[in-house]
C-alpha cells in the first residue's frame, strides 16, 4: 500500500500583476484537500485547512452545492446524513468569518467518470482535461475562461495586519513557520494562531535584523575610511559618518520593504541613536590621540 501525501501544494505564478495603484506583486496558489477529504485524518485534515486560510489573501472553495443560510435545528433530520450536517456546518462558518465573497458556476467537464481519475494535484486535473479535451464539454472550458477573467479582477497583494504593510515573500515564509508551529502546538486541537501576533512577531524580528545589518555597515566604512587616518580633523570624522549614514540608511529602507512607515521610523530612530553614540566614541578616541601626538 502507497501511503498517499497530504498536505498543501504549492506554485508560484510566472506572470506578473499589478493593483489599481500599479503595485506589482506575485501570486502563489497554495492547493489542498480542504474539508472531509477521502485520505485524511480529521485534525490533520483540520489543519491544513487553517492554515490555508490564514495564508491566502482569498479563499477559492470548491463545493457541489451553494453555502446556504440553512441551521439544523431538528437533531433527527442532521443525524439522516452526517456528511451532509459537517458540510453545512463548513457552509455556515464560511458565512460567518468570510463576509465578502462571490459564487461562480462551473458545469461538470463530463459524465465520464474515468476522464476524471486523478492525482492530488489541481495540477494534474488540467492536465488530465486537456488530454482529454476533445471528450470535455465546450461550455466547461467557456465558464473557465470567465472564470479566471473575475478572478484576475479581485487579486490584490497580501497585506498584514496594519494599514501600508505589505507581504513579501519572506514574510510569507517567515507566518508560515509561525502558523505551523502554533497549530502543532501540542493539546491545542481548536488552537487558531494569533494572526495579529504573528505578524507583529515578523515585523521587530526584521526590523532588529535589519536594524543591525544597517549598523554593521557603518561601523565597517568608519573603519575602513578612519582606522589609518587618526589623528584628524572633526570635521572629516563627521563627513565620513555622514556618507555612512547614507549607506546604512539606504540599507535598512531596503531590508523592511512592504512594513509600514509608522513602523520603521521607530526602529530608524533607534538605529541613529546608535549611529550617534558610536560617531562620539570615534571623536572621543580621535581627541585621545591627538592629546597624545
Amino acid at each position: 500500500m502507497v501511503a498517499e501525501t497530504m498536505g498543501i501544494w504549492l506554485w508560484i505564478v510566472p506572470d506578473k500583476y499589478k493593483d489599481s495603484r500599479g503595485q506589482e506583486f506575485t501570486v502563489v496558489l497554495l492547493d489542498s484537500e480542504g474539508i472531509d477529504a477521502a485520505s485524511s485524518v480529521g485534525y490533520g485534515d483540520n489543519q491544513i485547512f487553517t492554515l490555508t486560510v490564514l495564508l491566502a489573501s482569498m479563499l477559492i472553495y470548491n463545493s457541489q452545492g451553494v453555502p446556504m443560510r440553512r441551521v439544523f435545528r431538528d437533531q433527527d433530520s442532521a443525524s439522516l446524513s452526517s456528511s451532509r450536517h459537517q458540510s453545512q456546518q463548513v457552509a455556515e462558518s464560511i458565512l460567518r468569518y468570510i463576509s465578502g465573497f462571490e459564487a461562480f458556476h462551473l458545469p461538470p467537464p463530463t459524465a465520464e467518470e474515468d476522464i476524471m481519475i486523478t492525482g492530488p494535484s489541481s495540477t494534474t486535473i488540467m492536465r488530465t482535461l486537456n488530454e482529454n479535451r476533445s471528450q470535455v464539454r465546450p461550455q466547461f472550458f467557456t465558464k473557465l475562461e470567465e472564470f479566471k477573467i473575475l478572478l484576475k479582477s479581485t487579486l490584490l497583494p497580501k497585506h498584514g495586519c496594519f494599514d501600508g504593510q505589505l507581504v513579501t515573500g519572506e514574510g510569507l515564509a517567515a507566518l508560515t513557520t509561525l502558523y505551523v508551529e502554533a497549530i502543532n502546538t501540542p493539546g491545542s486541537v481548536f488552537y487558531v494562531p494569533n494572526v495579529q501576533s504573528a505578524w507583529e512577531t515578523f515585523v521587530e524580528t526584521k526590523c532588529i535584523d535589519a536594524r543591525n545589518g544597517a549598523l554593521d555597515i557603518y561601523n565597517t566604512r568608519m573603519r575602513e575610511v578612519l582606522s589609518s587616518k587618526l589623528p584628524c580633523d572633526n570635521d572629516e570624522i563627521r563627513k565620513v559618518h555622514s556618507d555612512s549614514l547614507e549607506e546604512c540608511q539606504r540599507q535598512f529602507m531596503a531590508e523592511t520593504t512592504g512594513i509600514s512607515t509608522i513602523t520603521t521610523e521607530k526602529y530608524l530612530r533607534l538605529l541613529k541613536q546608535s549611529l550617534i553614540q558610536t560617531l562620539t566614541e570615534w571623536q572621543t578616541e580621535n581627541t585621545r590621540l591627538t592629546k597624545e601626538l
